[in-house]
């Protein structure tokens, strides 16, 4: 079979070191936007992959890297992987597209953005929990510089409180990686190993086991109350770091959940406390958002608020909850991009994003108001979005599971839809107010608007390009 998978990998690798290398800004960003729409076809054809070729979904491209203690480099095409792949594809692709040198700081990001992009498909594709560890502090690297180096207002203290965090679930991943290798019959990171074996693993640390993966993905979904450097890194970073952050990084913490909840046998047991902490950390998130004013920290706390829900379609140990999760996550990270891509607009265009400041945005920049007001209705779950899809296969799953308890999270999104609509109506549509732009919108925002906007439509009309894949294992 044709090792498309590291063909991926490669280019996204080779393009990276290209750009730092040779790259001045206008080299770059070719190198880096070429070599996004070569991923995102090839991702396409990943996908395309897992319906028409047999044995394609579960395959393993593998070269063997230290033996003898059973670590290869390998990579797996798991439904979940395809899926995630092909958001970060998207993703990555729209933030190396928003980057527009008339307001940015003329340093180069590109080699960030395709580090990020490296690190971010690896992840998602990793066969092995090594490669999985290794991939996940790569992306912590980049997403590190891309606020320090680029961010905006207090952006060291962002970063380095967001690397306090890191290095913590790094620490406490690392730890539990360590245990399941010493710990399983025939010691291995093989995760279809792991999980073919975890009732193996003697009964006096599987909650322990538990425990350490479960708080490490929690702080990088995020997930309550392992939340507070959440807001300042989303506030402070880029538009583009923004974007890849809040619509990718957090799903290294929403992958792992699937992959924790797959792996471990013994993880039904506590599944029960994954759903209430979920459901705590949605009706959290929708009661700071609340008393926001911030249009960038009013998205962060609503991402915060969806990945919650995310944990309670895990939670449900349902096909039908497990496969909304998974959609969540494609309708979250292209809603996150769209909408942080938005906030940049305007941030540039009218110099504040206050919603006390501003005012009538729809006049002087419609595509901005509508393309925000899209947003906010793919995140409340309006049908014909990828959103609506995702909730409504996330609650089914969960009220088949706890009852009509499964059903108390879903007034969280109902308070985040009368808030946002609430910010929607102060801020761009009403009023005889209006607030004179001072800069005219960036092409690249307007561009990578439209691809997300489009990406959002295309998945909320057709979900049978990702619920036909469905029928598969998803881990």
């Amino acid at each position: 079979m044709f090792p498309i998978l590291f063909l991926i990998m490669a280019i996204a690798g080779v393009s990276g070191i290209a750009s730092a290398l040779y790259g001045n800004y206008n080299t770059a960003k070719r190198i880096a936007i070429g070599s996004g729409i070569i991923i995102l076809a090839l991702a396409i054809a990943v996908l395309a992959s897992a319906f028409y070729v047999k044995g394609f979904v579960g395959s393993v491209e593998s070269v063997a890297y230290i033996s003898q203690f059973g670590i290869s480099f390998s990579l797996t095409a798991t439904v979940a992987g395809i899926v995630l792949l092909l958001l970060t594809a998207i993703v990555s692709l729209a933030a190396s597209i928003t980057i527009s040198r008339k307001f940015e700081d003329e340093r180069n990001i590109y080699p960030l953005i395709m580090l990020f992009e490296f690190s971010a498909i690896g992840l998602f594709l990793s066969s092995n929990l090594f490669l999985f560890y290794i991939f996940w502090d790569v992306g912590v690297i980049a997403s590190y510089f891309l606020i320090s180096s680029f961010g905006s207002g207090n952006r060291s203290h962002a970063a380095n409180t967001f690397l306090i965090y890191s290095i913590f679930a790094s620490a406490v991943l690392l730890l539990g990686i360590m245990l399941i290798y010493f710990y399983t019959p025939v010691n291995s990171f093989s995760i279809s190993y792991i999980a073919s074996h975890s009732s193996l693993i003697p009964s006096s640390i599987q909650s322990l086991l538990f425990l350490l993966f479960f708080v490490a993905f929690m702080v990088k979904m995020p997930i309550f109350p392992f939340h507070s450097w959440m807001q300042n890194a989303y506030t402070e970073a880029p538009t583009q770091g923004s974007m890849l952050i809040s619509g990718v990084l957090s799903k290294f913490g929403a992958y792992g959940m699937l992959v924790l909840f797959s792996m471990f046998s013994f993880s039904s047991h506590f599944a029960k406390y994954a759903f209430v902490l979920g459901t705590i950390s949605a009706f959290y998130a929708a009661f700071v958002i609340m008393r926001q004013k911030d249009l960038k920290s009013i998205t962060a706390y609503s991402s915060m608020l969806e990945s919650g829900i995310i944990l309670v379609g895990i939670s449900s140990l349902s096909a039908i909850g497990t496969a909304g999760a998974l959609y969540l996550m494609l309708a979250h990270g292209l809603v996150m991009a769209l909408m942080f891509a938005v906030i940049g607009g305007i941030e540039v265009s009218y110099g504040t994003r206050n919603i006390e400041a501003l005012k009538g945005i729809i006049r002087e920049s419609m595509g901005s108001a509508y393309s925000f007001l899209i947003g906010v209705f793919a995140s409340t779950g309006l049908p014909l979005t990828a959103g609506f899809i995702a909730d409504v296969l996330i609650f089914i799953g969960a009220i088949s599971t706890y009852g009509l308890y499964g059903a108390i999270p879903l007034f969280s999104i109902l308070l985040l839809g009368l808030y946002m609509y609430y910010v929607v109506n102060k801020s761009f549509f009403a009023g005889k107010e209006y607030s004179n732009s001072i800069a005219k919108l960036p092409k690249g925002i307007m561009v990578s608007s439209y691809m997300a906007m489009a990406a959002i439509f295309i998945f909320g009309l057709f979900p049978f390009i990702i619920t036909k894949l469905l029928g598969f294992t998803i881990i």
